[in-house]
This record gives C-alpha cells, structure tokens and sequence, in this order.
C-alpha cells in the first residue's frame, strides 16, 4: 500500500469525497489506490472526459493551475520492506519526493518524523536513508573536499555524507567497515 501525502488539496478531496485531480464531487469516481494521511480512500473520476473538461476550465485560472503542479511534487509515501538495516529512504522520484518505509520496522508517524527532520537537516539532498547507525547522506560535495564526511552525532550515531559521483556505494561500505573497526 501507498500513502500519498497531497498538497493543496480540499478537505473534501482529503476526505474521499471529490476527485484528486479536478475536485469534482458529481462524477463516478474510482479509488485511486492512494491514501491521505487520516487513512482516507482517495478517489479520481472514472471518466476522463468529464475530470479534462473540468481541468479545462481550471486552466482559465493559473492560480488553480500552479497549486495543482506543486502539488504533484509532494513527498509520496510507500510502505515497503527494506532491508534490516534501513527502515527510511527517500529520494526524489519522476519530479516528486518518494519516501519509503518499513512499516515492520517503523509507523507512519515516525516516518513523516524522521523525513521532515532529515529535509530540514539536508534539503539539498539526492536521497536520504536511516541505518542502524544513523542515517547516511547522498548529496553533492565540492570537489576539494573528500567525497565522504563522517560525523559523530551522540554516543553510537553517527551521519555519513557521500557524493555518489565519486565514491560507490561498494566503496562506502568498504569504508565503514574500517571506521567501524577503529
């Protein structure tokens, strides 16, 4: 299951009660398979005709229109088993934040927590995931500095930054395990 975390939506589109897409209230609508963050249903106009005639007269409107594009770039969350070690990732994905976790190893709750720390900690990030050992960084640093900051954050946390240009993930393995083993 999926959880879309929307923007800039109605709370009757929030509810199940309107379409995600055009907002309309009056048309067969199916699910979309997609959940708000109470859990409800979302649903989408069967036919597409009547949800673009409607989109077309939203287009009349460029407000409309630019909350509807912002809105297709909001964090996407998807429960999925992940390795034991990573219970949270997220990474951008076809224009939007794609936020993956493992409800066996961490609730929905936590897992907004956790994204809304690490964006506010890293928002120029490619992607993010927690380990065991604290949360490990793909971004870009400069090419003077080493491609790889290992920083203390408490007892037994630590954050590891990488630029995935020019280190592999093989590579930063390796080298964990050697930090870990001083």
């Amino acid at each position: 299951m999926r959880t879309t975390v929307p923007i800039n939506l109605t709370a009757a589109q929030l509810n199940g009660l309107a379409c995600i897409t055009c907002g309309a209230d009056d048309t067969e609508q199916q699910p979309t398979g997609d959940r708000s963050p109470s859990g409800a249903q979302l649903f989408a106009c069967t036919d597409p005709k009547v949800c673009r005639a409607q989109q077309s007269v939203n287009a009349q409107f460029p407000l409309l229109a630019a909350l509807r594009t912002e809105a297709q770039s909001a964090p996407v969350f998807v429960e999925h088993p992940l390795t034991a070690r990573v219970p949270l990732l997220y990474g951008w994905q076809n224009g939007a934040l794609a936020v993956t976790y493992d409800p066996a190893q961490i609730s929905y709750e936590s897992a907004r927590e956790l994204f809304a720390e690490a964006r506010a900690l890293y928002p120029d990030a490619r992607a993010v995931a927690f380990t065991d050992i604290g949360c490990t960084v793909i971004t870009d640093i400069p090419a003077d500095e080493l491609p790889v900051r290992i920083e203390q954050r408490g007892k037994g946390r630590c954050v590891v930054t990488y630029d995935d240009t020019r280190i592999s993930s093989a590579q930063l393995l390796e080298l964990l395990d050697k930090v870990g083993a001083l």
